[in-house]
Formats: structure tokens, C-alpha cells, sequence
């Protein structure tokens, strides 16, 4: 059966101010609650369009995205404004339907305060572990080619090893000094991460370095006998 909306509910009473056509709209975040969970954090150019309203946070169906509670917050009629007060928001609520690395770079957030500082770390840390692993494993293979194409030529090139073992030692060095890794001529922006993720970095370099120490000692053996 199709479900339908109840007799005693088919009117609604609405009470409206009475706005002329030429009132300013009313601007607002809005944030959403399913009791003490916040579930989303939006914005809208007016108040009376409804928007924070919505049956579902997003289009798509989601068991998480569900609210019985809305928080109306007035807000700046600056769009740009609007929306990087919703982006800082994000981050320092963590909504279970929004990620905060996609409001992040919006939010602009004063990083001098501790409570901003940990955000970005935590955020950071996520970004630092993945890379480093890339890193790893981008290495562990060109170790592997290098010493399947050494059997059958042994002056085989060994750029990309090489290469590959700097970009550990590179983001070794930024990431101890809170940057990040340069690119494309730039310098590296402000990255802090924590210690934890800053010793697994270290960690990372180590496994690599020794696996270079042992490569470098077998080139000199080949040049011994030779």
C-alpha cells in the first residue's frame, strides 16, 4: 500500500509575516539535529524558502539523514560571508553527513587556537598516513623492478629507485618542519600533524633508507668484483 498523508493533516496553518515584495530575504545557517547528533550544517539565502526544512539533508536516500531537531543561526547576507561561517561550522562540529575536508580550506580557520589547530592536525594525519604508504609501496616496487632488470642487465638505470627514495627523504623533511611537500614550483603551505603520524613518517624513512643502504652496498660489491 502507497503510503499517504492522513485527513487530519491535509491542512496546514502557516503563519507568514507579512512580507512586501520588496523585503530584503532573511539569511541563515541552520544546523540539524537527530536528538544530541549533529547531522548537517547548511546555509540558505532565506529563511522563508524553506530549505532548512527539507525532508532529507541530501537527494539520495540515507539511513543516516535524519532530523527532529533545527537550529536557526541569523547569518551574513554576503554569500562568500554565509558560507564560510558554514564551512567553519563543519569543522568544528564534524556533522555525521558532511566531510570536513571539503570545507576546510572555506573555513580559513584562525589556527592560533588550540581547539582549530587539533581539527586541522586530525585532518592532516589522515592525509600524511596515505601518502607516506604510497610512498612506501611506490618504492618497495621500484626496488622490485630494479632488481628484476639488474639480473639481465646489470647497468641497468636506477633513477626511479633513486626517485622514489627521495620523495620519502623530501616528505620526511617537510612534514618535521609542518610544511607541505613543494609542487609545481611552489612553496609548501602550512601542514601540521601530529607526533604520531610525524614517528610512522620517521618510521617510513628508516624501512627505506636501510633497504637503500643494503642496495648501495651491493653496487660497491659489483664494483669490487668487477
Amino acid at each position: 500500500m502507497k503510503g499517504i498523508i492522513p485527513k487530519n493533516k491535509r491542512k496546514i496553518k502557516v503563519n507568514f509575516p507579512h512580507l512586501e515584495s520588496k523585503q530584503r530575504d532573511i539569511p541563515i545557517i541552520y544546523i540539524r539535529y537527530w536528538d544530541d547528533t549533529v547531522i548537517y550544517v547548511g546555509e540558505s539565502v532565506n529563511f522563508y524558502s524553506g530549505r532548512h526544512l527539507r525532508y532529507r539533508c541530501r537527494d539520495y536516500p540515507d539511513s543516516k539523514d535524519k532530523t527532529n531537531f533545527v537550529r536557526i543561526l541569523n547569518a551574513p547576507s554576503d554569500t562568500r560571508k554565509r558560507r564560510k561561517w558554514e564551512a567553519k561550522l563543519v569543522c568544528w562540529l564534524n556533522p555525521l553527513l558532511q566531510k570536513m575536508n571539503m570545507y576546510i580550506n572555506k573555513a580559513d580557520l584562525d589556527y592560533q587556537l588550540k581547539s582549530n589547530l587539533k581539527i586541522v592536525k586530525r585532518l592532516n594525519d589522515i592525509k600524511a598516513e596515505r601518502r607516506i604508504t604510497t610512498d612506501l609501496n611506490e618504492f618497495l616496487e621500484a626496488v622490485r623492478k630494479y632488481k628484476q632488470r639488474k639480473i639481465k642487465d646489470p647497468n641497468v638505470s636506477s633513477d626511479s629507485l633513486l626517485h622514489n627514495f627521495d620523495k620519502i627523504k623530501k616528505r620526511k623533511k617537510c612534514y618535521h618542519n609542518f610544511e607541505e611537500v613543494p609542487s609545481f614550483g611552489k612553496d609548501g603551505k602550512f601542514f601540521p600533524v601530529s607526533k604520531k603520524t610525524l614517528d610512522l613518517v620517521d618510521k617510513a624513512y628508516v624501512f627505506a633508507d636501510t633497504r637503500m643502504r643494503r642496495i648501495f652496498k651491493e653496487w660497491k660489491d659489483d664494483e669490487h668484483d668487477r
